[in-house]
């Protein structure tokens, strides 16, 4: 670019700096990023020993009298702030015409980068909250000093993998529009939504679409989102924190393990169908149930319930009555009668397993005390197996024969189930949160503690009052299995 002169700023240098090159005093060693007011470079301070960010605007943001008056402002405003969540702003100035600042330089990504690169459908929930926390303390302390940063976006976070830091960047950046501390806490929570679910929500005014339409395991989410984007900024949260708080409440929430009445709700979307569960297991077991399948506590009726002593009942001759009907139509009768009842006793052993080489089915659930004997149901659509469940109420008296769920969470592990009669409806609950709340689901050997209907105690691993569970995926089966207790098996699947 040739340069050129303006009466009030001098001479304008070429654009972009090369390596080497003295900028200011500023050694610049490679750029590192660009935008649309400038580009950064990584440089070496003329007089300390360290490496800074160095952003310099372009020609036309530094020749532009508004820019230049924004600029003074927000760097002055932006090189008092220091907190452990914002990069410093060290040094400012005009050099030969271009407007630079020179602040901390951060060696890691942002968080755009990280979505595009490795996590197009977002990052994981925890992960997250992390990050808007950290962010909300630093627009909350930068909001404080009547600082406000204006333009909160993934690409204006940066995380880095030594020491975990997570950093708002771009303070001092001249922007138009952004002098309330609202446009922070709407751009916060826009960019929460861009994080948990990897799309951006449409731009303000647009209504913003719950992230339950398109993502179930993050619906638990939606009531702090949409509150922290309503169009009427008066029913926003009035702090960052206190957004952020509200989505740790949500999370908590959503890691709960909950009954379930009706498994086709938790079914997985179109975007959850094949979900990297990190496990190691065949696709084919990551889906949940399905709308299509029945629900686990639900058993087909017998299309035809015969009476057991039709086996070995005899049916007695049937004699003719005076002006009754003539002998022929007699035995009519009969031999339709002798073929109901052959028919029947056909119907019975077929469904009670009338072979030796034959497997008798599960007995039916019981209503009373004593819980029925495990059963194995067949797989379900998409291949995923129903793991042995006991049927019919726990020791205490409870019936959970659904099992439980954990909310905000689709796919393998997500539910669990009694798996045999000393397991009690409390501890399959908390089991299954125990195991989530150390990490995803994996084939691996686990330990995880938690508490029963009843305190731990002889007979039994404890740790307080707590029960101590070993759960793996015990050879070739597609789920969990969860041993501890008084001989309580609980599955996860």
């Amino acid at each position: 670019m040739a340069h050129r002169s303006l009466p009030f700023l001098g001479t304008l240098r070429s654009m972009p700096l090369r390596s080497g090159e003295v900028f200011a005093g500023y050694t610049v060693v490679r750029q590192v990023g660009a935008g649309r007011l400038g580009a950064v470079y990584l440089a070496a301070h003329p007089r300390v020993l360290r490496q800074d960010a160095l952003r310099v605007l372009t020609p036309a943001a530094s020749a532009d009298p508004h820019v230049r008056a924004r600029f003074q402002q927000r760097v002055d405003a932006a090189a008092t702030l220091w907190h452990p969540h914002i990069v410093g702003v060290h040094e400012h100035g005009d050099h030969d015409g271009l407007l630079w600042l020179s602040a901390d330089f951060v060696d890691g990504a942002d968080a755009a980068a990280l979505l595009r690169d490795r996590y197009d459908t977002g990052l994981p929930a925890d992960q997250v909250l992390d990050v808007v926390t950290a962010i909300a303390d630093a627009l909350d302390y930068a909001h404080a000093r009547r600082c406000v940063h204006g333009d909160v976006t993934a690409a204006s976070i940066l995380l880095t993998a030594h020491e975990r830091r997570i950093l708002l960047t771009d303070f001092g950046i001249p922007r138009d529009g952004d002098t309330d501390p609202r446009h922070d806490r709407y751009g916060l929570a826009a960019t929460a939504y861009h994080l948990l679910s990897g799309v951006e929500p449409p731009a303000f005014p647009a209504p913003v679409p719950p992230l339950a339409h398109t993502r179930q395991d993050l619906a638990a989410y939606d009531p702090a989102l949409l509150r922290a984007m309503d169009p009427d900024p008066r029913e926003r949260f009035g702090a960052c924190l206190d957004f952020a708080a509200a989505l740790r409440d949500a999370a908590t929430s959503a890691t709960q393990a909950r009954r379930v009445i009706d498994p086709a709700a938790f079914a997985p979307t179109e975007h959850l169908a094949n979900p990297t569960t990190g496990s190691g297991l065949p696709a084919v077991f990551v889906p949940a149930w399905s709308a299509e399948e029945p629900a686990p506590e639900f058993e087909p009726a017998p299309t035809f319930a015969p009476d057991p002593e039709l086996e070995t009942r005899v049916v007695p001759p049937i004699a003719a009555a005076p002006g009754g009907p003539r002998p022929g139509r007699i035995w009519a009768v009969a031999g339709i009668a002798t073929l109901v009842v052959l028919i029947a006793v056909l119907m019975v052993l077929v469904t009670r397993g009338g072979g030796p080489d034959q497997t008798r089915d599960a007995a039916p659930a019981t209503t009373g005390a004593s819980p029925a004997a495990p059963s194995t149901t067949a797989t379900g659509v998409g291949g995923r197996p129903r793991p042995p469940t006991v049927r019919g109420v726990d020791p205490t008296g409870e019936d959970c024969a659904g099992g439980y769920q954990i909310t905000g969470r689709v796919g393998w592990a997500s539910q669990g189930v009694r798996a045999s009669p000393e397991a009690t409806c409390t501890f399959v609950g908390n089991v299954l949160k125990a195991y989530w709340d150390i990490a995803d689901p994996s084939r691996d050997v686990r330990t995880v503690v938690a508490a029963g209907a009843i305190p731990c105690g002889a007979g039994a691993a404890c740790q307080g009052n707590d029960f101590v569970v070993t759960c793996s995926a015990e050879g070739t089966d597609p789920w969990i299995t969860c041993r501890g207790g008084r001989d309580a098996v609980v599955v996860l699947y």
